[in-house]
Parts: structure tokens; C-alpha cells; sequence
């Protein structure tokens, strides 16, 4: 029996946190880091902002758990994020960038957190 009420169509909702999308720059991004090439050489390549480069080095560290982050962050900056996180914690930024008299960037701070999350849920912590 035809009917003019037709049947509702089925929406696909996006997960939160997860890009459904192919994303070309970011896998040449992948690509780059895992040749240990620079922020700024893989913003050059890509043509995109360093802001924008440090969101896929946070996601390829997180996706990659590489050994270390000396070819992204100086060792000298990743020791003094470090100690700062020990101290203030890792849940919030701000309060490490305030201990480390604001010298050093959120970027540095935000793949030095990264890292470390990273590093206390391999060791199980």
C-alpha cells in the first residue's frame, strides 16, 4: 500500500576525535616524521602552519610511539618539560608553561605531554 510518509534515511554520525576522511597531508606528514624531518621542513613541504604540523606530530607520536622526540623537540627543552610535569602534573598545560617562566612553547609543551601520556599508559601507569 503506497504511503506519502516515506521512510526516515539513516544518518551516519562521526565519532568525537575520530576523521572518517582520508587525509593526504597528514599521512605525508607521517611520512616526513618517520624520516625524523623537522616541523618547519614538514610545514615547508606541506604548506601548512607549524600549529598545524604539531597537531599531526601529536597524533603521529600517539599513532607511532617513536623512542624519542630529539628529532622534534631539543633534549635540553624536552628535560625541562619534563621536570615541570613532575611537578605540576600533565592534565593541564598552563601550569607548566608558568613554571617554565612562559620560555617555552605551548607546542614544545603540548608534544612533551603527549610523549608522556603516551609513555604512562605503555608502562601500564
Amino acid at each position: 500500500m503506497p504511503t506519502d510518509i516515506s521512510e526516515p534515511r539513516a544518518t551516519t554520525i562521526a565519532k568525537p576525535g575520530i576523521n572518517s576522511r582520508p587525509n593526504a597531508a597528514k599521512d605525508k606528514a607521517f611520512q616526513l616524521f618517520a624520516q625524523g624531518q623537522s616541523i618547519k621542513q614538514v610545514a615547508e613541504v606541506l604548506d601548512r602552519t607549524d600549529s598545524t604540523v604539531v597537531e599531526y606530530l601529536a597524533e603521529y607520536i600517539t599513532a607511532e610511539k617513536p623512542a624519542s622526540l630529539a628529532a622534534w623537540v631539543p633534549d635540553a627543552t624536552f628535560t625541562r618539560v619534563a621536570d615541570a610535569c613532575k611537578q605540576h602534573g600533565i592534565d593541564r598545560l598552563k601550569p607548566i608553561f608558568v613554571a617554565l617562566d612562559q620560555t617555552v612553547s605551548y607546542d614544545y609543551i603540548r608534544l612533551v605531554v603527549t610523549y608522556l601520556q603516551l609513555q604512562q599508559k605503555l608502562s601500564g601507569k
